[in-house]
């Protein structure tokens, strides 16, 4: 069950890819899976950059 905070409810209403989806190339479960992966990988690229090319990020 989930917790009863904001992140917690937004996780638990998120809807997780399907794997043999995304291994048959279904092209609206990789755009899914790229909405729910992108914010994350984004951030933590950008925090890791940021004080080795702070201009550049």
């Amino acid at each position: 069950s989930c917790r009863n905070t904001r992140v917690w409810v937004e996780i638990c209403e998120m809807s997780l890819p399907d794997l043999v989806k995304l291994k048959h190339g279904d092209k609206e479960e990789w755009d899914a899976f790229y909405n729910f992966v992108w914010p994350v990988a984004f951030a933590v690229a950008k925090n890791k950059l940021y004080y080795r090319w702070p201009d550049e990020v």
